[in-house]
């Protein structure tokens, strides 16, 4: 399968990952791109696990960034823990999560002569709703924003999700401001 969205170094990191752990499952942008929903190219690689490799230590332990500066975290997607942790392999950054309480839902895909698990494409926009109002950097809740645009999420929704997330400003007296949207908006 070609796709003018995945680099060639992806493709070899995807191999990489899925030849030493078949059961991981990839989401994220890699996972909507796969799933054609999403058409815009992939920097950055996002994989789920059902095995706490970051407690073992033996999933490319050599790769782990230095999580004193901040990479390993947990926080909620929906009802389900989650504890991440950060890649870098080959200048390509990896988030490895690890759940603690669900089973993901996934597909498998025939990828560049592979059959990989990806996740299913509800399940990946629940995520990034998620982390668009959770995210604590503006630049990463920008970026999940502009995919639930192009994915084509109710406005509404769009305005409630910005509403509640880190990129609508407080003011002065700790008050939340709103962004409000006039109903003949043509979008």
């Amino acid at each position: 399968m070609e796709n003018k969205f995945i680099s060639e170094k992806i493709i070899s990191l995807v191999r990489l990952l899925e030849s030493k752990h078949p059961d991981i499952i990839f989401c994220g942008s890699f996972g909507l791109v796969l799933n054609g929903l999403l058409h815009r190219e992939v920097k950055d690689l996002d994989i789920i696990t059902q095995k706490n490799y970051y407690g073992t230590g033996d999933f490319f332990g050599e790769y782990l960034v230095d999580i004193e500066c901040g990479r390993s975290e947990r926080f909620m997607v929906g009802k389900n823990r989650v504890v991440s942790f950060k890649l870098l392999i080959d200048g390509i950054s990896i988030d490895v999560l690890y759940n603690l309480d669900e089973n993901p839902t996934y597909n498998v895909k025939c990828f560049d002569g592979l059959y990989i698990n990806v996740e299913e494409p509800e399940s990946a926009i629940k995520a990034k709703k998620g982390y668009l109002q959770n995210d604590r950097s503006v630049y990463s809740a920008i970026k999940h924003l502009k995919d639930l645009i192009y994915l084509g999420i109710d406005k509404y929704e769009l305005v409630d999700l910005i509403n509640n997330s880190n990129l609508v400003p407080k003011d002065k007296d700790k008050q939340q401001r709103s962004l409000i949207i006039e109903d003949d908006l043509p979008f």
